[in-house]
């Protein structure tokens, strides 16, 4: 108990470090002109700075460096190197565009050595009897998909924010009640569930001057690293013996973001192109405040925590039971249209 009250108060440091960051961010990102300003695919109405992501990302990377928790054993240091390279070539492409081949080929190798080189560090996912030939090739597209998850799901004021906080708690929290008594898999329980709380206070920072009306936007810089640490953190509580709860944790993203890829694609439409089909951006448009959508994420979100708390008991049920209310939660936000009694309003 006395260890997970220091990883509380290291929390509340990275809160506040993320906090004052985002904020401080604000007149340089104006200064440099980064500036997201509005256009029909937008869901805002006023020129935004973005790149704040930089710095949650930064206090992250450099938070977890100093800690160096079980660096040896667990590939942490690579993990972080990783992200802040990524975050570099993200920063990069919001500044002046990249081509998709280049942003694909540079997540692709940065997942691609965090298997080889951090993950092959930690207990097998599984049965362990799988060779990882055959199982790292699905880790690294399940892993490379997330990390452009995170990125298509940042669309409205508040959302990553709030998926960051409710990821994060429900890693810390299913590893604090179901943790592993001994071994490898202990090892990495209690590197994971600092993890978990940094990833969401870092998250809670930033959304101090991104909860609607947002001042300031993730940009790529921030998407794509914390979608990459996020990932790995899932992967991670597949690894210390959570497979199901890592599914659930993130399902309303997973499907959200997957359904509207579908259809898309079933539609013919230019898959690369920005957009404004997600669910959740169809609820906005509907009527709902940006803060409206995100609360009602917020909610459903504690009750996939819940679920993955459970999920050790019933892992088939309950990640069932995830992807199901997920599907109805995007089915619920599709079928808005404006004027109806619950479009409040923006």
């Amino acid at each position: 108990m006395a260890e997970h009250a220091g990883l509380v108060g290291l929390a509340l440091a990275v809160f506040a470090a993320s906090a004052i960051g985002t904020h401080a961010l604000l007149p340089w990102l104006t200064a440099i002109r980064l500036v997201d300003h509005p256009n029909d695919r937008s869901s805002h109405v006023v020129p935004t700075p973005r790149g704040g992501g930089l710095a949650p990302v930064l206090v992250l990377v450099l938070t977890g460096m100093a800690l160096g928790v079980n660096r040896t054993t667990l590939g942490t240091d690579m993990l972080l190197a990783l992200a802040g390279a990524l975050a570099t070539m993200s920063l990069v492409d919001d500044r002046r565009g990249l081509d998709p081949r280049i942003r694909f080929l540079g997540q692709s190798a940065a997942v691609g050595l965090a298997l080889a080189f951090a993950v092959a560090a930690w207990p097998p996912i599984g049965d362990g009897q799988t060779p990882a030939w055959l199982l790292w090739p699905g880790l690294a597209l399940a892993w490379l998909w997330f990390t452009n998850v995170f990125n298509f799901m940042d669309g409205i004021d508040g959302l990553s924010g709030v998926e960051l906080i409710t990821l994060g708690a429900g890693i810390a929290a299913v590893l604090i009640v179901h943790h592993a008594p001994a071994g490898a898999q202990a090892v990495l329980s209690d590197a994971l569930i600092g993890a978990g709380l940094m990833l969401g206070a870092s998250g809670a920072g930033f959304l101090t001057a991104n909860w609607h009306p947002a001042r300031i936007f993730l940009g790529d810089v921030g998407s794509i690293p914390l979608g990459f640490l996020s990932g790995g953190a899932l992967l991670g509580l597949a690894s210390a013996g959570f497979a199901a709860a890592a599914l659930i944790l993130p399902a309303y993203y997973l499907v959200d973001a997957t359904t509207t890829l579908v259809l898309r694609l079933f539609r013919g439409e230019p898959v690369t192109q920005p957009h404004r089909s997600h669910a959740y951006q169809i609820a906005v448009r509907s009527g709902l405040s940006h803060a409206d959508v995100c609360k009602r994420v917020m909610l459903f979100n504690l009750g996939l925590v819940l679920l993955a708390v459970l999920s050790p008991m019933a892992p088939v049920l309950t990640t069932g039971l995830a992807f199901l209310a997920a599907s109805l939660l995007c089915l619920f936000f599709r079928r808005l249209r404006p004027g109806q009694p619950n479009a409040t309003g923006r």
